[in-house]
């Protein structure tokens, strides 16, 4: 398989964390269930927010590893940032 993406909302930085941590538990099990595999040494956040809001880090962690947050990336060729 290749790349999964997976968009999360929230209305704060603590509930964004919390409900992170949750879904990469819930997909990663998905993941196994059927087969496939969390990299989680390739995963990736990009937080996308109001321009009003201050930039604040959000370290979201995964099986002691913390996820490497970036300002940009690439997706399906596109530049996001």
């Amino acid at each position: 398989m290749d790349d999964t993406s997976l968009l999360i909302t929230a209305n704060n930085l603590r509930d964004l964390q919390r409900k992170s941590t949750s879904i990469l538990i819930q997909i990663n099990k998905w993941f196994i269930a059927n087969g496939l595999s969390l990299n989680i040494e390739k995963t990736i956040a990009i937080h996308f927010k109001s321009y009003n809001l201050k930039d604040s880090p959000f370290p979201i962690s995964y099986q002691d590893t913390e996820i490497k947050e970036v300002t940009n990336t690439k997706f399906l060729g596109i530049s996001l940032d």
